[in-house]
């Protein structure tokens, strides 16, 4: 993703507490280098944002199980969205993330994965995105600006 831009991702929706949801609905992965109290990550109640920093001290990368099944970027009035499918049940690398991101100093990386599948000869597995791209969206800021401008 080109310099300059915010990494958007969904967190499942949270509840309130009661005796009905007492066991974990998401994970996140953190990679050993990787610092959450880093001043370009934004983590709300819904979302996370990432801002892209060429001048950031260390790079960032972290995987989450996203089952809301889209990520984006926006960089200067443009929102680049990519979605993909989550398979309930499936094992995905990393700790179960089905996106991760790196963000080196010069630029960033939205990765979405699928499940791991031991192919078989002559056997093939499918992953697939689809990209879209939108103009003259609002830069966003927190949870409610993405409410507003991104999720219609």
């Amino acid at each position: 993703m080109a310099v300059g831009g915010k990494a958007i991702f969904p967190l499942p929706a949270r509840k309130p507490a009661d005796k009905t949801n007492l066991l974990p609905t998401s994970l996140l992965a953190i990679w050993e280098y990787s610092d959450l109290s880093d001043p370009r990550l934004e983590i709300g109640k819904r979302f996370m944002i990432l801002d892209q920093d060429v001048n950031a001290a260390a790079p960032l990368k972290i995987g989450v199980m996203d089952t809301d099944n889209w990520v984006a970027y926006w960089n200067k009035g443009h929102l680049f969205l990519k979605t993909f499918e989550y398979k309930k049940g499936g094992v995905y690398p990393d700790f179960g993330s089905s996106w991760k991101l790196t963000a080196p100093t010069a630029s960033s990386k939205l990765e979405t994965v699928a499940p791991l599948k031991l192919v078989q000869p002559n056997e093939s597995a499918e992953h697939i995105e689809n990209w879209y791209l939108f103009r003259d969206v609002p830069e966003p800021f927190n949870d409610a600006d993405i409410e507003k401008n991104i999720l219609p």
